[in-house]
């Protein structure tokens, strides 16, 4: 049972750092504000998903 706990507590606090890198991309970036948004609810309806959907989306369009 302890691996699995540290598996998990492991897993929870990635997702809760790419979450936060999300956030912090997010702010930074010169999207619209209404595109933010649609950003945010996808990162929260996908938790893991949806940050690195936009980490690609948005690394693809600033090269």
């Amino acid at each position: 049972m302890l691996l699995y706990d540290l598996v998990f507590s492991f897993g929870l606090l990635l997702a809760i750092l790419l979450f936060i890198g999300f956030l912090f991309a997010l702010s930074r970036s010169a999207e619209t504000p209404k595109m933010k948004t649609v950003w945010v609810i996808i990162a929260l309806c996908v938790p893991i998903v949806g940050p690195i959907c936009h980490f690609i989306v948005y690394r693809g369009q600033r090269s």
